[in-house]
C-alpha cells in the first residue's frame, strides 16, 4: 500500500512517486557495486540516513553494525575522537584508551551525517583514510585497518562548498563516485507521495496510543492544505504536523482547524494582528470551507 513493488521488505522506505523509484534503483544499485565512499545528498528531512541504511541492509544485511555519527554535533577534537579513536594520555582528559567508530563498525557501515560541517584538517585525514584504507588512533602509532563502507550525506551543495573554500575539493570528486540524490516533497516528482505518507504517518504513529486506529484520515480540504504546502522541512516536517494534529483531533478525520503547518500560531493567536490558523484556509473556496465546517459540526 505505502512502497513500490520492488521496495526491499527491510527498506521502509514509503513512496511511490517516480522521484522514490528513481531513488531506490541508485540505492539497490549502489548497495550491489564495491563502491565506497558512497555520498547521498538532500534538504534537510528528505530521509538520507534512512536511505544510509538501506544501503547498508541490502549490502550487508543486518549482521553487521551500522554506526552513525553528525559532523555538525561535535567538536573538532571530539569528533576526532570519535572517528578515529585515542590512546591512553593522547590529550588532558584522554584517562583509558577508546576504539573509534571506523574501527567499531569492522566490515559493516559507518555514516557521516551532514558532512559539510567537518573542519578542513579532519577532511584532509578523512581523505587519507578513503585512500590508503588504513588510520591512526589520535596519540597512536599503529596502523588500523578500516574495513567498513563510509557512507556520507550533505544538505548543502558540496560543489559550492568546494567553490567557497569551505569543502576540501580533492575529499569531494573522492566522494562524488556515485552520488544518491533524494528529491525534496515539493518537487513535482515526489508531490504525490504527500498523501500517502500522511496516510502512512497516520496510521502508523504511536505518539497518542489511545487514538491508534480512531483517526481515519484526512478531510478533502485537509488533503489540499497538505498538497499545497512548500515543506521546507520535508518529510521531517509533514510527520511533525500530522503528529501534532492527531493530539490536537476530537474526530475521526483530520481538519484543517488541527493541521498547524506553523506551530508558532500556538503561541501567538492572541498578538494583535497574527493571523491565525483559520486565515489558512485563504488559498480555498469558501464554499469548500463551509462545506467541511457543517460536516465537522455534524459530526
Amino acid at each position: 500500500r505505502f512502497f513500490i513493488e520492488d521496495c526491499p521488505s527491510s527498506v521502509s522506505i514509503v513512496g511511490k512517486s517516480r522521484a522514490i523509484s528513481q531513488s531506490l534503483r541508485m540505492i539497490r544499485m549502489v548497495a550491489q557495486s564495491a563502491c565506497n565512499p558512497i555520498l547521498i545528498i538532500g534538504e534537510t528531512g528528505t530521509g538520507k540516513e534512512l536511505a544510509a541504511r538501506a544501503v547498508h541492509i541490502l549490502r550487508h544485511g543486518s549482521d553487521h553494525k551500522f554506526v552513525a555519527i553528525n559532523c555538525a554535533a561535535l567538536t573538532a577534537n571530539l569528533l576526532e575522537s570519535e572517528l578515529f579513536g585515542h590512546t591512553k594520555g593522547a590529550f588532558t582528559s584522554a584517562d583509558r584508551d577508546k576504539t573509534g567508530l571506523l574501527e567499531l563498525a569492522g566490515s559493516g557501515t559507518v555514516f557521516l551525517d551532514e558532512i559539510s560541517e567537518m573542519p578542513l584538517d579532519l577532511q584532509a585525514k578523512l581523505l587519507r583514510v578513503l585512500q590508503e584504507h588504513t588510520f591512526r588512533k589520535v596519540g597512536g602509532t599503529e596502523e588500523i585497518q578500516c574495513r567498513a563502507t563510509l557512507i556520507a550525506s550533505s544538505n548543502r551543495n558540496l560543489l559550492s562548498e568546494v567553490e567557497d573554500g569551505r569543502f576540501r575539493r580533492d575529499l569531494y570528486y573522492r566522494l562524488c563516485v556515485c552520488p544518491i540524490p533524494l528529491a525534496p516533497l515539493r518537487a513535482e516528482s515526489r508531490k504525490e507521495d504527500i498523501l500517502l505518507l500522511a496516510e502512512y504517518f497516520i496510521k502508523n504513529s504511536c505518539i497518542c496510543p489511545e487514538k491508534k486506529g480512531k483517526i481515519k484520515g484526512l478531510t478533502s480540504l485537509a488533503a489540499e492544505m497538505l498538497t499545497r504546502h512548500h515543506w521546507p522541512g520535508n518529510v521531517r516536517e509533514l510527520r511533525n504536523v500530522i503528529e501534532r494534529a492527531i493530539l490536537l483531533e476530537a474526530t475521526e478525520r483530520i481538519g484543517t482547524t488541527n493541521l498547524l503547518l506553523n506551530p508558532a500560531c500556538l503561541f501567538e493567536q492572541d498578538t494583535p494582528g497574527h493571523e491565525n490558523n483559520a486565515l489558512q484556509t485563504k488559498d480555498f473556496s469558501l464554499e469548500k470551507a463551509e462545506k467541511e465546517l457543517v460536516k465537522k459540526a455534524l459530526e
